[in-house]
């Protein structure tokens, strides 16, 4: 991909109507979290609850740093489609079919100021509308760069609103964990989480795991009868 970019109406997704955010937010909503989130509170979108339980997984963490060695997952390499993505990298090394999408109107993406942070900028691949994937980009230079001369530091991929005769994008990530996952599946594969966050309206469970109060976190969204149906992951330079 080397981060092209492709025009993009501004119609409202099925994502945004049903308020979801991407799953990157966890970090940036962290202060408006409550501790109330992993004790059942429930939501009423799958990705906004990522957010709430974000205060949780600060403390949760920060209970659990001493003496702990750094876990295996946060150097996890996540593979989606045709993206390999381990973080942070450059998004120049971001190679593949999905592209950054481009507002209607707009020629290209607006430049990064130097150490600018840009979260929820979307990929899009045609034929794939349906499916929802996120980066969030920081400008570490000294001067004004486009977003693909920036570093990726969250990646998100969400698939709950594909149709089931639709075809998913492939997942894999460390220890076999892929799209349908089970909530057994992610405790065999990196312990129990952080924070955890239950919907019983919508009948989901989000799991997030932390390392260093927010440094790095992983969230999963997973539903009863789906399985894994989104995942995030933030990691800070």
């Amino acid at each position: 991909m080397t981060c092209v970019f492709t025009l993009a109406g501004c119609q409202s997704s099925p994502a945004e109507q049903a308020g979801t955010e991407k799953a990157a937010d966890t970090a940036a909503a962290a202060e408006e979290a409550s501790a109330e989130a992993g004790a059942g509170q429930e939501d009423s979108s799958p990705a906004a609850e990522q957010a709430q339980a974000g205060e949780t997984a600060e403390s949760s963490s920060a209970s659990a740093e001493a003496g702990a060695s750094v876990p295996a997952w946060t150097d996890m390499t996540i593979s989606f489609d045709d993206l390999t993505v381990t973080l942070p990298m450059s998004c120049s090394d971001l190679s593949g079919s999905w592209t950054i999408e481009v507002p209607e109107g707009a020629e290209a993406p607006a430049e990064l100021a130097p150490g600018e942070r840009r979260e929820g900028v979307r990929l899009v691949r045609e034929g794939q509308e349906d499916v929802y994937v996120y980066i969030d980009l920081l400008n570490m230079g000294d001067t004004a760069a486009p977003p693909g001369d920036c570093t990726v530091y969250g990646f998100s991929a969400e698939i709950t609103w594909l149709e089931e005769d639709d075809a998913a994008p492939s997942l894999t990530l460390s220890d076999g964990i892929t799209w349908g996952s089970r909530l057994e599946d992610l405790e065999a594969a990196y312990g129990k989480p952080a924070a955890e966050h239950r919907s019983g309206e919508q009948k989901y469970t989000s799991y997030t795991y932390a390392y260093n109060y927010t440094e790095v976190l992983l969230t999963f969204t997973v539903f009863d009868e789906k399985g894994l149906t989104a995942v995030s992951m933030v990691r800070t330079p």
